[in-house]
């Protein structure tokens, strides 16, 4: 719980999470289906709690997608496991120690694939993996948000705009500087731990929640209307309290997260703001 452990948040709004408390106060049988946290993550009590993308969603190797591959670059460089030129440093061997991310393709599989057995004891194996590529999808739409604004505070230290502090190892912004980030406009940390890491928690929970703030833009999409040019199988996130979540099935049928008066479920729009026309509620 919290502003970078939104474990809780995603799971209570999260379909899994709001069937339970149904279930919990008696509105849903006893004998419902409302898996909880423990359902999924700590099968026959493994208290090891791991999956594929870890807590930060970063990983290795590097993805086949260049433009994302590039992304996750200025990520691994800007939490200093990388430096500012792209090679190793201390700090990736402190990250190996603590293993609290998958360093090769066949520790992230593994985990993937330990995940894929325990949701397939209630989905079908297209549900699962529809659903975890869109969270993978969400990962590299945040990153490329993020490492949008990672270079944009780089060329500003590059150009002599920021100095350097004397605890950072390079002329380079520091994720992991937190509130002692130099800089107001340096607070990347609040991209980082809060929106970036509501949405891929989000999205790989289905959570109504998710995100609150960061404005992942997928192609091809109409900001104006949920129900205007989502393409089949995307899914993509709003910015504003008023679109929290929408997705589409890989069918093309569409579930969003929106106001009551879409037809979705999810934040109200504030008072002053208008609501958005009606739009049909898909069966």
């Amino acid at each position: 719980m919290g502003m970078d452990h939104p474990q809780w948040e995603m799971y209570s709004s999260s379909k899994h999470g709001v069937r339970h408390s149904l279930r919990q106060s008696g509105i849903l049988p006893e004998q419902a289906a409302a898996p909880t946290r423990q359902t999924c993550h700590m099968p026959e009590g493994n208290h090891e709690v791991r999956t594929a993308w870890g807590f930060l969603a970063v990983r290795l190797p590097l993805p086949e997608d260049e433009q994302w591959a590039a992304d996750r670059v200025t990520i691994l460089q800007a939490l200093g496991v990388l430096d500012p030129q792209g090679n190793p440093t201390a700090r990736l061997e402190v990250v190996k120690g603590a293993d609290v991310a998958r360093l090769t393709q066949e520790d992230w599989q593994a985990e993937r694939d330990r995940m894929i057995q325990v949701c397939e004891q209630c989905h079908s194996a297209n549900l699962v993996q529809a659903e975890l590529r869109k969270g993978d999808e969400t990962i590299r739409e945040a990153d490329r948000l993020l490492a949008e604004a990672i270079r944009i505070i780089a060329a500003l230290y590059r150009d002599g705009v920021l100095r350097k502090p004397d605890h950072y190892a390079y002329n380079y912004p520091d994720l992991l500087a937190f509130h002692d980030a130099p800089t107001v406009i340096e607070k990347l940390f609040k991209i980082h731990l809060e929106h970036r890491v509501r949405a891929f928690q989000g999205a790989f929970h289905v959570a109504a929640q998710a995100p609150s703030g960061l404005p992942v833009r997928f192609p091809d999409v109409t900001r104006s209307h949920p129900c205007a040019g989502t393409p089949s199988g995307s899914a993509w996130l709003f910015e504003s309290e008023t679109w929290r979540w929408s997705a589409t099935t890989p069918t093309g049928k569409r579930r969003h997260a929106g106001p009551s008066g879409c037809g979705g479920l999810g934040a109200r729009p504030a008072a002053a703001q208008p609501r958005p026309a009606p739009c049909p509620r898909v069966r």
